[in-house]
């Protein structure tokens, strides 16, 4: 469980780290979920389509993401 509920800011390398434990994690037989996701990282899952691969607790309601 990563609880994202404080997070300011990502980049590039920070998303990299999230697929990276993603990764770890499926090769252990287990998995990673993400909790409290922000409204600004659940868009950039949506853009690049990582909500699709990525255990997000309670899903993302696309629809209701407010627009940038």
């Amino acid at each position: 469980m990563l609880d994202l509920s404080e997070l300011d800011s990502w980049d590039a390398t920070g998303l990299g780290v999230i697929m990276g434990a993603h990764r770890r994690a499926g090769r252990c037989g287990r998995r990673l979920v993400l909790r409290h996701v922000p409204p600004q990282m659940q868009r950039l899952l949506v853009a690049t389509r990582l909500h699709r691969i990525l255990a997000i607790e309670g899903g993302i309601g696309v629809e209701s993401l407010p627009r940038a």
